[in-house]
């Protein structure tokens, strides 16, 4: 997936996900160049499911 495919997809902008993979914070990506990155739609996926967090019962 491209940088602007998964920006999308995640509802975030390129310049965030640029921010997240410079800081290590977004999910893991491959560079095919100085200028191509590229992500695996199962990476995105693993990334967005170690964010989920449980809901909270409000008592």
């Amino acid at each position: 997936m491209t940088p602007r495919e998964v920006a999308g997809y995640l509802k975030v902008s390129e310049k965030t996900l640029e921010n997240w993979r410079r800081k290590g914070k977004g999910p893991a990506f491959s560079r095919l160049g100085p200028s191509r990155v590229r992500y695996s739609p199962a990476a995105v996926g693993e990334w967005l499911q170690s964010k989920h967090q449980p809901t909270t019962e409000v008592v």
